[in-house]
């Protein structure tokens, strides 16, 4: 068996034995990062149709590579721009669902809207390698997409949309303008890239995909791709029991 899912079945044993989740968390090392390219990125306060105040930072824009404490390999998206990882650093994540990654206080954006988390699911669904939670695909075009990739989830966790419903969202995103920006005028494959990820979102109908949100006060936070249940019935694992939001003391 394959033991990248076996962390899922832990979740969703976790799940079973407790019904809604009161807390999970999983502990990982970091292996550093896999396809991608370093971009710059701006991550500013005004409105989501705003520009003139902006910063721009280069930054990895990368799948993250993990190993968890059984072995499985895991690959993860950053949502949370401006907090960093150290190469070879063990970190135990809170599971979350994704309205609540990332996490609150600056220089975190905040959790996501229920608008922001149902287009984050639907371009996970259209681009991210369901066996893997990579970028997968042609390897020679696979780092600008990952870049692209990243800096369209930056642009859905981080921009001060004014819209909550996943329509609106959609049509508020702009890497362009607004308080997440990225200068991609010196890189056209990126680009093309950007501009083919943002284009397919919600395109003939929405698509969903399961996600998790991976959070940590002191570690940049992730977002994941969990398997669809038929690829864990064919692992003999089942279907995965959604988490659910943790309850609060």
């Amino acid at each position: 068996m394959n033991t990248r899912y076996s962390w899922y079945a832990l979740v969703a044993a976790s799940t079973a034995a407790i019904g809604a989740v009161a807390h999970c968390d999983i502990t990982v090392d970091y292996d550093g990062t896999g396809a991608g390219l370093r971009q710059d990125v701006s991550f500013t306060g005004q409105s989501w149709d705003e520009t003139g105040d902006e910063t721009f930072y280069n930054v990895g824009a990368f799948e993250r590579l993990w190993t968890s404490e059984g072995g499985d390999s895991l690959t993860t998206w950053c949502i949370e721009i401006f907090q960093g990882l150290t190469l070879g650093e063990t970190v135990t994540f809170d599971i979350v669902d994704p309205t609540e990654a990332p996490g609150a206080g600056p220089p975190n954006p905040g959790p996501m809207t229920a608008g922001e988390a149902a287009v984050l699911s639907d371009v996970f669904a259209r681009w991210i390698d369901p066996s893997t939670g990579g970028i997968g695909g042609d390897a020679e075009t696979a780092d600008a997409r990952a870049a692209a990739f990243q800096l369209v989830v930056w642009e859905i966790t981080h921009e001060n949309f004014s819209a909550t419903d996943r329509d609106g969202v959609a049509g508020q995103i702009d890497l362009g303008m607004g308080g997440l920006q990225a200068a991609l005028t010196g890189d056209d494959d990126v680009a093309f890239w950007v501009n083919e990820i943002v284009g397919s979102i919600g395109e003939e109908g929405w698509l969903e995909s399961e996600l998790l949100g991976l959070i940590n006060d002191e570690a940049q936070d992730q977002i994941i791709l969990v398997p669809a249940p038929g690829a864990l019935a064919l692992l003999g694992l089942g279907s995965f029991a959604a988490v659910r939001r943790r309850r609060r003391a």
